[in-house]
């Protein structure tokens, strides 16, 4: 579903549309470190295959991503004038940041302009927490950074340099606001670049976990973004979309950056499947993040290449491009072929009207004049569900399966039934559709 024109805040301030006031739901990718190591050939190879399957948004880092795999930038390919070429760890670099270097900029404004072609939004973040001082120094201990003053001439550059190419700012990456003076120097920054831009395009951040708790009430603020990331604890963390949901007044919520495919589990030695994607991505979607999801793959999101490796790790025998086979990706692209079929954009969460106790986490969303209501079962299991209210005579009610699609028609009540009871027909997950 490709976006015309220049993302916007939908009217009912949870969801987006495109600049023609079509309701838009964000699939993202992420690619991270593109600009940094990607060859012009493997961004138009790579674009393509993404736009083909219907994915509609890409994440960048418009600077080299510190823990890409190495090295990090491609000879010569240089942001800033390096004052000295060596670093420490392969990820700090001395920069001058009052030397912009404007090939850099030139090539990355080329790559963003052929995949805006394609119908792909570019999501921008400006600053990865390594350029601002006190930031997450329990992550990279050394890191000077910019001061306020460098920050706000890079951020407003980019709004200049890239002029109207359809972009969403991403003001932070990956911080939590939480070390001496970094959430105000991000508000700066903020703030400086919402008044320099002059297509309104949208503002928003990149946060650890999410970015409501710190700049909700923040007037440059247009949504709220969320990472449920890659921890052993999904549930908790899915869990934190709810909570940006029931913040006031409201602002539309996306996880920009739910557990990736194949991404190492933190705190054990596994890797997420597809099915943890697409549990993701499903309790994301009916949670709040009506807006849309990212998904994201290791190798791709680090831009891996064969024989090279990260940090401090291991030679990969494997590229971006085998993980452009990863299933995951297309249950994502089925959710979104779904959901826009449906009035998905006028969903509330509606955890109230789940009335049984199970195992796993069921994530229940109702439109507010009943005319559909959504229930998504990571695992199989018998729900009973308050279905007051939906006027379910004549309504048809349909297991889908989130893996194949599989659609499998069961019964929504009858006159006079205040309740749905059933069990999902699928060994895995399943989606109830009441419409």
């Amino acid at each position: 579903m490709a976006i015309k024109g220049y993302l916007q805040v939908a009217a009912n301030q949870r969801s987006f549309q495109d600049g023609e006031g079509k309701p838009v739901f964000w699939l993202g990718d992420t690619a991270w470190a593109c600009p940094g190591r990607a060859t012009w050939e493997e961004w138009v190879d790579y674009v393509d295959a993404r736009s083909a399957q219907g994915f509609n948004v890409i994440q960048l880092n418009s600077l080299p991503q510190h823990d890409a795999y190495q090295p990090i930038f491609r000879e010569g390919r240089h942001p800033f004038a390096l004052i000295n070429k060596e670093s420490a760890d392969g990820r700090i670099f001395n920069w001058d940041y009052d030397a912009i270097q404007d090939d850099y900029f030139d090539r990355l404004k080329k790559m963003i302009a052929y995949a805006n072609g394609k119908g792909m939004v570019i999501a921008l973040v400006v600053l990865w927490f390594e350029h601002v001082p006190n930031s997450r120094l329990d992550v990279i201990p050394v890191h000077p950074g910019m001061t306020v003053q460098q920050a706000i001439r890079y951020g407003t550059f980019l709004v200049e340099k890239l002029e109207e190419l359809n972009i969403v700012w991403v003001v932070s990456g990956d911080d939590e606001f939480k070390g001496e003076g970094v959430a105000a120097f991000y508000n700066e920054v903020g703030m400086a670049m919402k008044e320099a831009e002059p297509y309104g395009r949208l503002i928003t951040t990149h946060p650890v976990h999410k970015s409501g708790d710190t700049y909700h009430h923040a007037s440059w603020l247009d949504f709220n973004m969320v990472q449920s990331g890659h921890g052993l604890n999904q549930d908790y963390n899915l869990g934190l979309i709810r909570e940006e949901w029931d913040k006031q007044p409201p602002k539309p919520v996306l996880n920009a950056e739910p557990c990736y495919e194949h991404h190492p589990m933190i705190g054990r030695e596994r890797r997420f499947d597809r099915y943890g994607v697409r549990r993701a991505g499903w309790r994301s979607v009916l949670e709040g993040s009506l807006t849309g999801i990212t998904y994201g793959a290791y190798w791709i999101w680090n831009w891996a290449k064969s024989g090279e490796a990260p940090l401090n790790g291991t030679p990969s025998p494997y590229s971006w491009r085998d993980a452009m086979e990863l299933p995951g990706a297309s249950d994502l692209v089925r959710m979104m072929q779904l959901l826009t079929t449906l009035p998905w954009f006028d969903l509330r969460p509606a955890s109230e009207r789940l009335r049984s106790t199970q195992s796993c986490t069921v994530s229940v969303a109702c439109t507010e004049a009943g005319s559909l209501l959504l229930v998504y079962l990571p695992e199989k299991c018998e729900i009973r569900l308050d279905v007051s209210g939906l006027a379910v005579e004549g309504k048809s009610a349909v297991w889908w399966s989130p893996e194949s699609g599989e659609r499998i028609a069961t019964t929504a009540g009858h006159q006079g039934s205040n309740e749905f009871t059933g069990s999902s027909p699928f060994d895995k997950d399943g989606l109830l559709i009441i419409s």
